[in-house]
């Protein structure tokens, strides 16, 4: 449910902040007072792309914020996007900047749009011109259908989708074994060579490491062999050492307080002692060798090449990892046919399970098309549609699809004798859009919690369907929220909450502004919408007339 609305610096509105609760909310106003900038500001909150020129005029950004309610329609939704929400509501906003930019933010941290068009698309709905083209998708029927199955369906639909996934992938691997027989020879000679190529390098990683190593240490040789020569002939002269021992054992003799420097000389002399030996050993082994370096140098090559080949350049073991693989699939070769017969009976078997899921789904999507339909049927009737003919017909497909076997198709036919056709084909705007409220009326009896809103519902309609259309609304507001914008007085009496949108010119500047209207004002507004700028005391005794026995009959 949608409980506020907050609006900053879009178009002509400087700043509105609305409340919305339970029920039927109408928004109406004079032509080009507002109403589609609300809906442009709703549309932002649900992902819709934000063009700069929403921003008003001389500001640097425009803000839309909405607060929803939180309930069992979009928790599970909510908190899977953003984890655990211990209010029972969230704050969405969305601000746009000058460089046509925008950000998102939930409860006040960033979010991508994505996020919060998957939260509050759970959440609301807009139904107005845009909504027709649903009914004239081939999935929308078949969507709907699904959506109104009980919770069984919707497992049953889940296992069909994944033995559907299972058969999908068997029947690819089937085909690759059934390509001709020169194509898997030449596959399986490519194999063979790979195969050999890999045996004849031999591959060691303890090899590779210590190449490695050999050859540095004989690529280093020179610079080495310098290094050392000069280490040694610091170390040459290391018998000159013996005096500062001489020094200090005389002057630990003389004062024991120097007892412990005189060991550290004699440690030092020992250390430097056996320091060079190290290193004079070290130097008599160095050999270099030019032939073995070039050797070392061609095998690395010779290393790299095949991990370039087989191993994405990566490892001896990605390409121990591809050896395995296709050795497998020449093992599997020899035995073409033994695996050819097991993927067969795998896809016989997957098969039958498809058709049992499939015929279950579409018996049960039997059952709803028509219980539906006939709920459609009768609210057309309602709505001044009194030959009004409406079904959701499941066919059969020849083929499985991910969705089962089954189409949903909608036939109508809006005059007395004549013969259902394809919804898409025949239907006008005008019954296009009945068709439309008669199905979200029926929907949303069953499946409560969405916000609800009509853009227009009414347009070209008048007299007796408004006032129709208006119990309708009120129908759907004692289950859902609903906010209409609406120009109809026959509508606009029903509702249990009642704004105006209206335009005013201060100084230089254009300003729209949404308030809430108290009873008297109502009076009024529907006084406005019936007679126009002929309103006067008679017109507005009738508006109130209209809204009191409004009022005895809610």
């Amino acid at each position: 449910m949608l409980l506020q609305i907050e609006i900053k610096n879009i178009v002509i509105i400087d700043y509105a902040l609305v409340d919305f609760s339970d029920g039927f909310h109408v928004l109406t106003g004079e032509t080009g007072a507002g109403k589609s900038i609300i809906l442009k500001s709703i549309g932002m909150l649900m992902g819709e792309r934000a063009q700069k020129e929403l921003i008003r005029i001389g500001e640097e950004k425009a803000e839309v914020a909405g607060v929803f309610a939180i309930n069992s329609q979009n928790r599970d939704i909510i908190e899977e996007l953003l984890g655990p929400i211990e209010d029972d509501y969230i704050r969405v906003e969305r601000i746009l900047y000058e460089d046509g930019k925008s950000v998102a933010k939930i409860n006040g941290k960033i979010e991508t749009v994505k996020t919060m068009k998957e939260i509050v698309h759970r959440t609301l709905e807009i139904c107005g011109q845009k909504s027709h083209i649903d009914l004239i998708k081939e999935s929308y029927y078949r969507e709907l259908v699904d959506s109104l199955a009980p919770p069984s369906f919707t497992d049953t639909l889940d296992e069909y989708k994944s033995v559907f996934g299972q058969w999908k992938e068997k029947k690819k691997e089937l085909d690759k074994w059934l390509k001709s027989d020169k194509e898997q020879e030449q596959m399986l000679d490519l194999y063979r060579y790979q195969l050999a190529e890999i045996e004849e390098a031999n591959l060691n990683e303890q090899e590779e490491q210590e190449l490695e190593q050999e050859r540095k240490k004989l690529s280093s040789f020179q610079s080495l062999t310098a290094r050392l020569q000069g280490a040694l002939s610091v170390l040459e002269h290391i018998q000159d050492f013996h005096h500062v021992e001489q020094a200090t054992d005389m002057m630990a003799n003389l004062e024991e307080e120097y007892r412990q420097l005189n060991e550290r000389t004699i440690s030092v002399s020992t250390e430097l002692e056996d320091i060079k030996y190290e290193l004079t050993r070290y130097t008599d082994g160095l050999e270099y060798d030019e032939n073995r370096l070039n050797t070392i140098i061609l095998r690395e090559e010779e290393i790299k090449k095949i991990k370039r080949k087989y191993g994405n350049g990566q490892s001896i073991e990605s390409v121990n990892d591809y050896y395995a693989e296709i050795k497998q699939t020449l093992v599997q070769y020899e035995s073409k046919e033994e695996v050819i017969s097991s993927l067969e009976k795998e896809i016989v078997q997957l098969e039958k399970k498809l058709d049992t899921l499939a015929s279950t789904m579409h018996k049960e999507r039997e059952k709803v098309a028509h219980t539906f339909s006939k709920k459609i049927e009768d609210e057309l009737k309602d709505l001044a549609m009194p030959h009004a003919q409406f079904s959701m017909e499941v066919t059969s497909l020849p083929q499985w699809n991910e969705h089962g076997k089954s189409d949903v198709q909608a036939f109508f036919n809006a005059n007395k004798g004549g013969l259902p056709r394809p919804l898409n084909k025949i239907a006008s705007g005008g019954e296009m859009s009945r068709v439309l409220l008669a199905i979200k009326v029926v929907v949303n009896e069953e499946k409560v919690g969405k916000t609800l809103i009509f853009d227009e519902v009414d347009e070209g309609i008048g007299g007796d369907v408004g006032l129709i259309i208006g119990e309708k609304m009120e129908k759907i507001g004692r289950k859902t929220q609903v906010v209409v914008i609406s120009h109809l007085p026959q509508v606009a009496a029903k509702a249990s909450h009642h704004y105006r949108i209206e335009k005013n010119d201060r100084g230089k500047r254009t300003y729209s502004t949404i308030q809430p209207l108290s009873d008297e004002e109502r009076v009024y507004e529907v006084s406005r919408m019936l007679y126009g700028k002929e309103a006067n005391k008679t017109t507005h005794e009738h508006a109130r007339k209209m809204l009191e026995k409004e009022k005895e009959l809610s």
